[in-house]
């Protein structure tokens, strides 16, 4: 009987623990505007913005040019609204189109409640022949 008591004394602290760390918190609408809004502040759409250089957060593949470079680069690479998104346990993957193909997209996850956000550094092209 006590062991039990543990067991589900355990797996509650459990799921309380991946409910703060995960992305219950966020709606289908503020994972996408906090998306789009990355998108955009970080420099991927048409837009013409100032960017702060230090303020710019650089994916694995653009540590080898320098941050003036990755922005020029970055521009216009990606349509400005989502084009799909998921949730998942720990965090959301929030899909947009490229301008350079229109049959490939550009992954953005989103953790802890939108505290932190990624973007995936190659781009995606879906396969239909499942």
């Amino acid at each position: 009987m006590e062991f039990e008591m543990r067991k589900q004394i355990l797996l509650f602290t459990a799921i309380i623990f991946l409910e703060g760390c995960g992305t219950s918190k966020l709606s289908e609408k503020e994972v996408i505007g906090l998306a789009e809004k990355y998108v955009f502040e970080n420099g991927y759409t048409d837009q013409e913005i100032r960017m702060d250089s230090d303020m710019i957060q650089l994916d694995i593949t653009e540590r080898i040019v320098s941050k003036e470079t990755a922005i020029e680069l970055r521009k216009n690479t990606l349509e400005p609204k989502a084009t799909f998104y998921s949730k998942g346990l720990r965090r959301w993957t929030v899909g947009f189109r490229t301008t350079r193909d229109s049959t490939r997209f550009r992954i953005l996850r989103v953790y802890r409640n939108g505290k932190k956000i990624l973007m995936e550094h190659q781009d995606m092209k879906p396969r239909y022949d499942l």
